[in-house]
């Protein structure tokens, strides 16, 4: 599934939904012909990988137009800006900081996906991810890192250009502080 989604992401922010999908059809087309014209020619058994590549072109590209189409434009933005000039996630308190809450812990995020409504950004600290949902400008969701999981809440500057928030280890833990720059 991680695979197909990769995929997905990938058509979308190269935008080469069209050439996906104008290939699947292509592939079809050109299937469709030979065997009208020439029947013998395409016998199903050995034509029947080109169809299925012909069909899963088509499939790949509706898929990703889709999940572009759903996508929130808070998740958009969040997302250009991070292809633009990337961002670094930094939380109080944790592990990272050995429990002291005055430093700053900074990582770099790697990734922002964006799936249907939800988005996914990793970070280098223990294989780190945020998924959630946009509520304005709000992100809320799950955190999880190789070392624990819990929830967290970033409200984004208006250009997304930064946010600041908290997170905490899940129900009844301290909530420390967590930013985006």
């Amino acid at each position: 599934m991680e695979i197909l989604l990769t995929i997905l992401q990938f058509l979308i922010d190269y935008n080469l939904l069209g050439v996906s999908f104008a290939l699947g059809l292509i592939i079809l087309i050109i299937c469709t012909v030979i065997r009208i014209l020439k029947p013998e020619l395409l016998d199903f058994k050995k034509w029947s990988g080109l169809i299925l590549t012909g069909l899963l072109f088509i499939g790949l590209s509706l898929s990703a137009y889709y999940i572009n189409q759903v996508a929130s434009p808070q998740a958009r933005l969040l997302q250009q800006r991070f292809q633009e000039v990337g961002y670094e996630l930094g939380w109080r308190g944790g592990e990272a900081n050995s429990g002291d809450i005055t430093k700053v812990y900074w990582t770099k995020v790697t990734s922002v996906t964006i799936i249907g409504k939800r988005v996914e950004l990793t970070y280098e600290w223990m294989n780190g991810r945020l998924s959630g949902t946009f509520e304005g400008n709000t992100l809320r969701g799950t955190w999880i890192q190789d070392n624990g999981r819990g929830q967290f809440e970033l409200t984004f500057s208006p250009g997304f250009s930064s946010a600041t928030g908290w997170g905490n280890d899940g129900p009844g833990t301290p909530i420390l502080e967590h930013y985006v720059r």
